[in-house]
């Protein structure tokens, strides 16, 4: 299995949204299609940026 390469594009995007906080970790892990662990909201940046 191969794993998954994100561009800096959805990077910012997925930041963005996080900084807005208008969705639950949940609803945002659900939206991009990641892991809720993948999202931080203490420290605004996903684990792989």
């Amino acid at each position: 299995m191969t794993r998954k390469k994100y561009t800096s594009k959805f990077k910012a995007k997925v930041v963005l949204e996080a900084l807005k906080e208008q969705s639950s970790i949940a609803e945002m892990a659900q939206k991009f299609d990641l892991a809720p662990q993948q999202i931080h909201l203490e420290t605004s940046l996903p684990r792989w940026v």
